[in-house]
């Protein structure tokens, strides 16, 4: 179970990685606020396609984890990025610099560290409680609009990262009661707030992601969302699943791995004071610039 746990995963990441270079494409070609860019989003077929693509890879994540431990699951789910950094250049154009290509290889090895070692911990199905589960989203709603103040694309990214973090766990919790109730469980996590916020926060990390492929290449924004999202869940399996952390060998790996998802992440850190030039390079213009570009037009003296 183990072994089809890891495969699942790695499906996952492979559909979220073709889905968000599909996503990429399309939100380029639209403006406006985060709600406004949605709506539009919304009314184009293939970015339509591209987000039941991602539905289609949530199920696989879902069962993934619901066979598999979380620090398995969600580590080889981020190897995804490598996808996203090859279509990025193969089919969208983009064009990445030395530590961006660093970040993404970072993040992907620190990955396969964090599943290597994880591969022996036994998966749980303890279920939150209501609390629990209410206290979750609140932090990482309260997280999501810290990193928003920064308003640069790896800031939208790391903030859709921290919804999508919460929002991994609904899903363990959705693939738990199913696995265990079968159709019972339908019942119960139709009571539990579980569903109901997964689905909450998922619409806002989208919106958020769009903010970010219109600012960053999408191996940036995926990369950083990613070990915002690898490394959330992990820490809640440890700490509310009680997923019992491993001993000896195992437990210096697994940490050495996370510290790798970390330095990966550190990478993106110079990039917030580089707003306008990450904002050039994905071809999009903020609408309070254009505003102003065709006010300074009008106000020029006729020639």
């Amino acid at each position: 179970m183990i072994a089809l746990g890891a495969f699942l995963a790695m499906l996952s990441g492979c559909g979220f990685a073709v889905s968000s270079a599909m996503q990429k494409r399309q939100a380029v070609r639209v403006q406006g606020g985060t709600v406004t860019v949605l709506l539009r989003l919304l009314a184009r077929w293939s970015w339509v396609g591209a987000v039941l693509l991602e539905a289609g890879a949530w199920v696989a994540q879902a069962v993934g984890l619901a066979i598999a431990p979380v620090a398995l699951v969600v580590p080889l789910a981020a190897l995804g990025t490598v996808l996203l950094a090859a279509l990025g250049a193969a089919w969208l154009g983009e064009r990445y610099r030395p530590s961006e290509i660093l970040g993404v290889a970072l993040v992907a090895v620190g990955a396969v560290i964090t599943a290597v070692a994880a591969a022996g911990i036994t998966p749980s199905r303890h279920p939150l409680t209501v609390l629990q589960q209410l206290a979750l989203a609140g932090v990482a709603v309260v997280l999501a609009g810290i990193l928003l103040r920064a308003r640069s694309g790896i800031a939208f990214g790391l903030a859709a990262g921290s919804l999508y973090a919460a929002a991994t766990v609904y899903t363990k919790e959705i693939g738990d009661r199913l696995a265990s109730l079968g159709l019972q469980g339908v019942v119960v996590l139709a009571e539990s707030p579980s569903p109901w916020l997964l689905v909450g926060l998922s619409i806002g990390a989208l919106a958020l992601v769009q903010r970010a492929f219109q600012r960053v290449n999408a191996a940036s924004a995926i990369t950083a969302l990613s070990a915002v999202e690898t490394l959330g869940p992990i820490v809640v399996s440890f700490t509310l699943y009680r997923e019992r952390f491993p001993h000896g060998v195992d437990a210096v790996v697994l940490s050495l791995g996370l510290v790798t998802v970390l330095a990966g992440l550190s990478v993106f850190a110079p990039v917030h004071r580089r707003g306008r030039t990450q904002q050039a390079r994905s071809g999009f213009v903020p609408t309070e610039e254009i505003a102003a570009m065709n006010a300074s037009r009008h106000s020029l003296p006729p020639t």
